[in-house]
């Protein structure tokens, strides 16, 4: 192990136990604390299993999965296995907006599978050859998808 990635476990690992406790925020005693796939991404190529394994064992509850990486070359059956094999859940995932245009009903059945309340297109990419006022301007795309999950 090279020293920067073992820079980098041991501040995630150390801010991981920190988590592991309730804390509270505005008054409000927080119960879940949830980790970004995208931070432990290079680990999560090498041994998803094992990665998922040890972000629970810091004491996440939570993760949120990436789409947008092909979950890492799993499938949704093996997913959720890891998930419930570490006892993770996966409220929410990226996903590529792609996704909006296309196979939309494919995505909502796959999140609902997963147990998911939360698809997040964080940007959009080059890939979607669409400008910002395309999307949200002249296109339905995000009303169209919002109302077919909304009536799921």
């Amino acid at each position: 192990m090279k020293r920067r990635e073992f820079v980098e476990l041991t501040a995630l690992a150390a801010t991981g136990c920190s988590l592991s406790a309730p804390f509270t925020r505005g008054g409000r005693a927080v119960k879940r604390v949830s980790l970004e796939l995208y931070s432990v991404r290079a680990e999560m190529r090498k041994d998803p299993e094992g990665t998922l394994a040890a972000v629970r064992a810091m004491g996440y509850d939570d993760v949120e999965l990436l789409w947008s990486f092909g979950n890492f070359g799993r499938t949704n059956e093996q997913v959720k296995a890891a998930l419930v094999n570490t006892g993770l859940k996966a409220p929410s995932a990226h996903i590529s907006p792609l996704l909006l245009t296309k196979d939309w009903q494919k995505s909502l059945d796959a999140a609902a599978y997963l147990g998911q309340e939360y698809l997040i297109a964080p940007s959009l990419t080059a890939e979607a050859e669409k400008s910002i006022d395309e999307w949200f301007g002249s296109s339905s795309t995000p009303g169209t998808c919002g109302w077919a999950a909304a009536t799921r």
